[in-house]
């Protein structure tokens, strides 16, 4: 029987549908709702015009698809239908037939039974029942026959009927939700095309771009209420007259007042709710002169000024009478100081009242007792004797004329937002005629100092390095070409060298464009390239700009090796001042790389290479934020066969590193720290690296490390052991730890407060071997005087090497704590191995050689510093770098994360067998006159620039 599988099958295709319509809904929403983000998004007609037409064509797909299955479907069911009645009529008629010719044959035979045979009543009688019952199950058969087809009939037709059903509403599913979806898209284009009221976006910081279209800009506002206390008009400009006046005044020194006053016509364009644009029209500038009288500017600079205020107009976002922020324009070329003039103008023109038919009353919450006067004192120190001061009145007016119906179009996009406060940047301010003003100073220089240099001459220079703060790239070059060839002065090279000295106090990107160029080509040498090159870490604000000109010195080979350092320096500084900005400043990559590249993939700083790899790791410590670079340190750090010197250097690279950045990367400084085979000099290094970042928990750490380290006199009992333990002594750290922790908990250093309220919580004790002169301390004096936040702090570091006579190693830092902030004056460290040699050599009167194995500088030469030979002992030699320093390398660097996991098994090969595979060096039998011998006297000197923290 067919009915039960159909039944089935029929049960199957509904479930399916309903899933199939289900999931085909979701994805027609998604697609649609993805298409709708895009045109409220996107900045293109073109582009909207073409998602539409796409859509519709995958909506017309979708429906004609759903259609055409259906059609099909009920296609067959009603073929399958007819097939089975057809089938059940042929039945019925084969039934009906066979009935027949049996009941014919069945009379036939009767009748000649009874009419021609002669029988007896009783047979004929028997015979005719027979028939008849014959007759009577036929007909049953029949009846049943037909009933079971017209019963399969009736279950086909409902069949068809439910398939017909089905297929229509999954079609008639598939259509609505393309209509409906199609509604929205022509909805949503619809208001694409005619926008009028504000669109709400997500709200963006100060200066992030935002989208724009070129039929309707974007809104400048993020937001608008919809009700407010100002009924400005759509399509009006209100007029305005503004008037500002400065007065400065010096109190007690003369009666006189320097003033300076503008007027202007301001003009305000009603854009739409919450949307205006500032326009400034007729904008005039006067100063007062010696006689106090007010007096037009001269011609050219008004012309300057007038020009510059108004060559753009300036939207802003005004939300109830607040200007929220300032929206720039695509090609707006206004420098910070023409918007900070425009800011001052909106500043009047806002006002925070919330209700104008009374005033605005703050509700007292609580009492205190009165203050008996002001509590703040300012008082500036070169101003402080007698009655001299100086006060500066500022008054500001703008008052409205009139308005009238303007419409005026703003079709350019907007790509930038910026808050309403005073921009102190002044990189884009730039004195109208500066490169004349510049010209005039040199000319009056070179008159003046042809035969001698008069006492005014340092007034003249600074008033020339503040001019020259105002030249573009193009103008200071011109200068100086003027001054080449004595077009500016001919009588002698002095005022070349004024010019000259001012460029690396200028501290401008065009000054160090010049200087860059100069150094580069070899026209500045000696003594005047080592101070430029100075200078370069003390520009207080570096922009990106600079750091591009710089990165010039970096890749030069005649000036790469001297600017490498100072160039770091400057990278940090600029790290300093731009770690609030986040995404909105490139990170300068380019160093960082450069610098890498010499350090080398597996920093193998044997032979030559020694002094270029300790020349990078130190610029690496210099810039502090090296997050990219961690990976290379962390090879110079562990790898045993780097000298001494190089791998302290990697442990110091560190130290300018942030707290957060340092905390995930200072796993192999601790493994170095706590492993007592390695040479005492660089676990202290490490400890010094880690130790900038200190915390209760960490300090608790160390302490509980330390108390398991063994002192001086339990460390060896033969003089013979000393010596063969002494590079892997734990008296030298130990007490070194000791006297580090108590100074910072003696210390009056505002940089170590945090730390020392953590190590004040901890009982520590002076350790017992501080009392002996040769070991290893750290020596601090400091004194603040808390009233006047003034003070100092000096902190030296001397590393003893075992018993030897002469310290391993000293550094100094003097800091000053002047105005709220630290001065690292200087800081300057000294390295001294094989001293103890030559005064043994010395006291030798009966000839005897002396190992130089057990001399004073460490273990055999293989062993470089005091590792250990066995590279599973050396704290870190062996270690995978595949670890999480290089997972937290969040700068973008992918390179080291590639080949790290390989180097566990290059450090195996360059460190087992007598170094005879070094990451692709020399061999070591090649190279003993290129290896630096710590066994030899060497005397290293490392300082570093003036750092102001």
């Amino acid at each position: 029987m067919p009915e039960t599988p159909q039944l089935f099958r029929t049960f199957l295709n509904l479930t399916s549908c309903v899933i199939f319509s289900t999931i085909m809904g979701a994805l027609i929403i998604l697609l649609f709702a993805s298409v709708t983000c895009i045109i409220q998004h996107t900045a293109s007609v073109v582009v909207v015009v073409v998602i539409v037409v796409i859509a519709a064509i995958a909506a017309t797909g979708v429906v004609v698809a759903e259609v055409v299955a259906a059609a099909a479907e009920v296609v067959l069911v009603i073929l399958l239908a007819i097939v089975v009645v057809v089938a059940a009529a042929v039945l019925v008629v084969v039934v009906v037939v066979v009935v027949v010719v049996v009941v014919v044959v069945v009379v036939v035979v009767v009748v000649v039974v009874v009419v021609v045979v002669k029988v007896t009543v009783v047979v004929k009688v028997a015979v005719v029942v027979v028939v008849v019952v014959v007759v009577v199950v036929v007909l049953v058969v029949v009846v049943v026959v037909v009933v079971v087809v017209a019963v399969v009939v009736v279950i086909v037709i409902v069949l068809i009927v439910v398939e017909v059903v089905a297929a229509t509403a999954e079609a008639a599913a598939a259509v609505v939700v393309v209509v409906i979806v199609t509604v929205v898209i022509v909805v949503d284009f619809v208001v694409f095309l005619f926008r009028t009221t504000s669109i709400k976006v997500s709200p963006l910081r100060p200066g992030a771009p935002i989208f724009s279209n070129k039929i309707r800009v974007l809104k400048c506002s993020s937001w608008c209420p919809s009700t407010g206390n100002f009924k400005y008009v759509k399509g009006t400009s209100y007029r305005f007259a503004y008037s500002m006046e400065t007065s400065t005044a010096m109190g007690g020194a003369s009666k006189k007042e320097a003033r300076l006053s503008v007027t202007s016509d301001v003009k305000i364009d009603i854009l739409g709710r919450c949307e205006m644009a500032l326009r400034l029209h007729n904008t005039q500038l006067y100063v007062s002169n010696e006689r106090d009288i007010m007096k037009k500017a001269r011609k050219e600079e008004l012309s300057a000024f007038k020009q510059a205020v108004r060559s753009e107009p300036l939207r802003f976002a005004f939300q109830d009478g607040v200007v929220k922020h300032l929206c720039l324009e695509r090609g707006n070329t206004d420098p910070p100081w023409v918007l900070n003039f425009k800011r001052g103008i909106l500043s009047v023109f806002q006002s925070g009242m919330r209700d104008w038919t009374r005033g605005q009353n703050v509700t007292e919450v609580g009492s205190e007792e009165v203050v008996g006067g002001r509590g703040e004192r300012e008082e500036e120190w070169p101003l402080s004797q007698g009655n001299t001061e100086v006060s500066t009145t500022i008054k500001q007016s703008l008052v409205f004329i009139k308005k009238r119906r303007e419409r005026k179009r703003y079709r350019k996009r907007i790509v930038l937002r910026q808050p309403l406060t005073f921009d102190h940047n002044t990189d884009g301010v730039k004195a109208t005629h500066g490169r004349f003003k510049v010209e005039k100073i040199l000319r009056d220089l070179c008159k003046s100092t042809v035969l001698d240099v008069p006492t005014e001459t340092p007034r003249v220079f600074s008033d020339l390095v503040s001019k020259m703060r105002l030249l573009d790239r193009r103008e200071i070059q011109r200068v100086f070409y003027l001054l080449v060839s004595k077009d500016l002065c001919s009588s002698d090279e002095r005022t070349l060298e004024f010019f000259l000295d001012a460029l690396p106090a200028t501290g401008s990107q065009a000054s160090l464009a010049l200087m860059t160029s100069l150094l580069t080509s070899g026209d500045v040498k000696g003594t005047r390239a080592t101070m430029w090159m100075a200078s370069l870490g003390f520009i207080g604000s570096p922009t990106v700009g600079m750091l591009k000109e710089v990165q010039r010195l970096v890749d030069d080979k005649r000036t790469k090796s001297r600017a490498m350092l100072p160039v770091a320096s400057l990278i940090h500084n600029y790290y300093l001042h731009h770690v609030t900005r986040g995404s909105e400043q490139r990170v300068p990559n380019a160093f960082l790389i450069s610098t890498r590249s010499r350090i080398g993939h597996w920093c193998n700083a044997r032979g030559r290479k020694q002094d270029q790899v300790l020349l990078a790791l130190r610029a690496l410590g210099n810039v502090g934020k090296v997050n990219m670079a961690v990976p290379i340190i962390n090879k110079c750090l562990i790898r045993a066969s780097n000298p001494l010197s190089v791998r302290i250097a990697a442990a110091e690279s560190f130290r300018r590193m942030p707290c957060e950045m340092q905390w995930r990367h200072r796993r192999y400084l601790w493994e170095i720290f706590a492993t007592s085979t390695i040479d005492p000099e660089l676990r202290i290094a490490s400890y010094l690296a880690m130790a900038r970042c200190l915390d209760f928990s960490f300090i608790e750490k160390i302490l509980n490390l330390v108390d398991k380290m063994k002192d001086r006199d339990q460390s060896a009992t033969e003089e013979n052991d000393r010596k063969k333990h002494q590079a892997g002594s734990d008296a030298e750290v130990k007490a070194f730890v000791n006297s580090h922790l108590i100074n910072i908990r003696d210390s009056s250093s505002p940089l170590k407060q945090s730390t020392r309220e953590a190590i004040k919580r901890l009982n520590l004790k002076p350790h017992t071997d501080l009392n002996r002169l040769n070991i290893s301390r750290n020596v601090e004096l400091s004194s603040l005087e808390k009233k006047l936040h003034v003070g100092y702090s000096a902190e030296g570091n001397l590393l003893w090497f075992g018993d030897s006579r002469f310290p391993r190693a000293l550094s100094a830092n003097f800091t000053l704590d002047l105005f709220g902030r630290s001065f690292n004056v200087f800081d300057f460290g000294a390295r001294m191995v094989g001293n103890d040699d030559d005064y043994d050599d010395d006291d030798n009167d009966d000839g005897d050689d002396v190992d130089d194995d057990d001399d004073g500088g460490g273990d055999d030469d293989d062993d470089d510093g005091g590792g250990d030979h066995n590279d599973d002992d050396d704290g870190g030699g062996d270690h995978n770098d595949d670890d999480d320093d290089d997972d937290d390398d969040d700068d973008g660097d992918d390179d080291d994360d590639d080949d790290d996991n390989d180097d566990d098994e290059n450090d195996d090969d360059a460190n087992d067998g007598g170094d005879n595979d070094d990451g692709g060096s020399d061999d070591d039998d090649d190279d003993d006159d290129d290896d630096i011998d710590e066994d030899k006297d060497v005397f290293q000197f490392d300082s570093s620039f003036c750092d102001m923290s």
